[in-house]
């Protein structure tokens, strides 16, 4: 049961994954600068395709993959945009012994202007371990973030995460201040909307 391997799960294979990804520098990040000098509300668009070959290469991730806490590696996860959902998928290797976790996520910007992000379930094989899993997550960032200096709120919402809490989707970059306010999940697709809050000072 928690070794059944999970049929959706392929890494994509690419060229140069020490590099970074083409899509992330040739077509993500242009479309976010270009609707930053907009100076008004601004919309990008991430495909699946292109977000899971960002991910899946080794300049994603600092010592590239897999990731290792303790005895556990973590495989590079392939992502898929559903209707309302993200699903991801990872092989995780536990002193040896290879699982397959499934996670399901509903992202959500509501009335009030903030977001929700809850997490559906989580499965290892076919095994539910939805409560588990948030319990060792939370133990896990808990111990990054004791011994990190400076967390720019990501504490925060990680936590709000873990508890289904909405969050006020707001992030610095440079000397402005953005806000989330649409984040639309179609098929293979995610439409996120930046509306511009103020020049920090």
């Amino acid at each position: 049961m928690l070794t059944h391997r999970h049929s959706g799960y392929s890494v994509p294979a690419v060229e140069n994954p020490n590099e970074v990804s083409p899509y992330l520098t040739h077509e993500l990040a242009p479309q976010f600068w270009d609707g930053i000098q907009k100076g008004g509300p601004f919309e990008i668009i991430v495909d699946e395709a292109g977000l899971n070959n960002i991910i899946s290469r080794d300049s994603a991730v600092s010592g590239g993959w897999p990731v290792s806490f303790d005895y556990v590696n973590v495989y590079a996860p392939t992502v898929k945009f559903l209707p309302g959902k993200i699903n991801a998928v990872a092989k995780v290797a536990v002193d040896g012994i290879k699982i397959y976790v499934d996670v399901y996520l509903k992202a959500e910007v509501l009335s009030e202007g903030k977001m929700r992000v809850e997490i559906e379930s989580v499965k290892a094989g076919a095994v539910n371990i939805t409560g588990f899993a948030v319990s060792i997550i939370r133990d896990v960032f808990e111990k990054r973030f004791k011994d990190s200096s400076g967390t720019d709120g990501m504490d925060e919402i990680i936590y709000a995460i873990l508890e289904n809490r909405p969050f006020e989707p707001a992030f610095a970059l440079g000397e402005q201040k953005l806000r989330v306010y649409k984040a639309d999940l179609a098929q293979s697709k995610l439409v996120i909307g930046f509306m511009p809050i103020t020049v920090i000072k």
